[in-house]
């Protein structure tokens, strides 16, 4: 059923057949494109969500273009503030000076002192060599009252240790590692994720044991989130909060448990049966008993998944599938479970293939070896758009996938829609059918930060969305 789609071998190192792909570095490392699609989170949104926090950046004015801009785009002006050491500043021995006395300037300005601060230091900390410890150490020092969350944004190490963002979190969380602090056994924190998580099987199973969801996207004050610390179990679903996730409870002594966007129905039994034997070593209940719920709950899923694909099938038929990795954050588990299901998916968009998706990865090579991973950072994917060759129309799973493909046919959402699990291949086929029945403008995916839940204004009483930054 696959459509060939005629790719040029033109020398080009950007589309591989999936056969040729391997986990890790899938892509040589080069010069790479910034292609025009700005609907995943970067650092800016992802700090936003902690109410009363303030953002600082120590940056020269070029860097800074893009993180303040995002923070007008989202209306949050008023919680991003910069310092901007000059040339001579810093190569004459005093940024280590200029950067804290910068720092207590800006905190001492503000119209109201945070309660806490996220410093980002940059890529030339690194390179002048500054003794960061003593920077931090000063302004913890002179601003006890605040809880400072040591980020950084410095791309330039990203490829060979934690990136800014697994760093970010891992800090994030670390404020809720509060020691001494009894753990609350009715409560569950989901932690580290941009997206409210919604259409789970483990959201469900929690609610249905009688356990209160906590959410940093629900916070209104900065003590409701330190609330989220006292939860006896905290969960994630990224990849880039794994990190964090597993540093800062061990400091918290809180157990925890890392639940990727699994799309596989073992992976998902897996997990689940993972959650509920946790659950039962904290309340004491039968193993047993528990096990044969759950094992009724997922033959349920599984019935009304498959339903679902049958259902999705009547409405896409044979249109050819091209998926990103913004929208499914398990891009090869995802194609693998629709050709299983008889669609027709032709190209995958992922500028590599996560070690988690290994064995998804080899079902491909040997069921569907002909199927195309393409980069969409390398250089020559400057070129890919327009160039795309298949018969009719193509469903696009994610804004790089329609930005590449042209097509007006396209799911428009990041992160899985926060969804995961049964509950989150069900969600994702509904989006599915609703983008062919319900074309848009392709050129929307150069809109910023998609999902943002706004910042929580307290004039108002609600989660402002305001601007330009908002789609619909």
């Amino acid at each position: 059923m696959l459509h060939s789609l005629n790719t040029p071998d033109n020398g080009r190192n950007n589309i591989i057949k999936i056969r040729d792909a391997a986990t890790g570095r899938t892509f040589p490392w080069g010069l790479e494109y910034n292609c025009p699609v700005h609907e995943h989170w970067n650092i800016v949104h992802t700090g936003m969500l902690i109410p009363e926090c303030h953002q600082i950046y120590v940056c020269t004015d070029n860097c800074l273009r893009g993180v303040i801009m995002t923070a007008d785009e989202m209306d949050a002006a008023d919680r991003i503030s910069s310092v901007m050491p000059d040339e001579t500043e810093i190569f004459d021995g005093r940024l280590e000076e200029i950067t804290i006395r910068g720092i207590k300037d800006v905190i001492r300005k503000l119209p109201e002192r945070p309660r806490a601060v996220q410093l980002f230091p940059v890529c030339m900390h690194h390179f002048i060599g500054c003794d960061m410890r003593y920077i931090f150490d000063q302004v913890e020092k002179a601003f006890p009252e605040i809880d400072f969350m040591e980020c950084f944004m410095d791309p330039i190490r990203q490829k060979l240790t934690t990136t800014p963002e697994q760093r970010q979190r891992f800090q994030m969380m670390k404020v809720l590692a509060k020691e001494n602090v009894p753990a609350d056994f009715s409560s569950v924190s989901i932690l580290g994720e941009n997206l409210r998580t919604r259409d789970s099987d483990f959201l469900e199973i929690l609610q249905q044991e009688g356990f209160r969801i906590l959410q940093v996207q629900d916070c209104r004050t900065y003590d409701e989130y330190l609330a989220m610390g006292r939860s006896f179990l905290w969960i994630t679903k990224s990849p880039l909060s794994r990190y964090g996730l597993e540093r800062a409870s061990s400091l918290g002594g809180r157990k925890s448990l890392y639940l990727p966007a699994a799309v596989n129905y073992d992976e998902i039994d897996d997990q689940l049966g993972s959650l509920m034997n946790l659950l039962c070593e904290v309340s004491g209940r039968s193993r047993a008993e528990a096990g044969e719920k759950l094992s009724v709950r997922i033959r349920e899923q599984r019935a009304l998944t498959e339903t679902a694909f049958q259902e999705a099938r009547a409405v896409i038929g044979d249109t050819p599938i091209v998926l990103d990795y913004i929208c499914e954050p398990r891009p090869v588990g995802f194609a693998r479970i629709l050709l299983e299901h008889h669609l027709n998916v032709v190209r995958i968009l992922a500028d590599q293939v996560s070690p988690e998706e290994a064995a998804d990865l080899a079902a491909l090579k040997e069921m569907y070896p002909d199927i195309e991973l393409m980069s969409t950072c390398a250089a020559d994917s400057l070129y890919e758009r327009g160039r795309f060759a298949a018969p009719g129309k193509v469903l696009a799973v994610g804004p790089k996938a329609s930005f590449f493909t042209g097509s007006p046919y396209f799911v428009n959402a990041i992160e899985a829609d926060g969804a995961t699990g049964y509950m989150g291949i069900r969600h994702m086929l509904r989006l599915m059918c609703d983008a062919l029945r319900e074309p848009k403008n392709p050129e929307i995916v150069t809109g910023k930060g998609l999902g943002l839940p706004g910042v929580w204004d307290s004039q108002c009483g609600e989660h402002t969305k305001k601007g330009t930054f908002f789609l619909t």
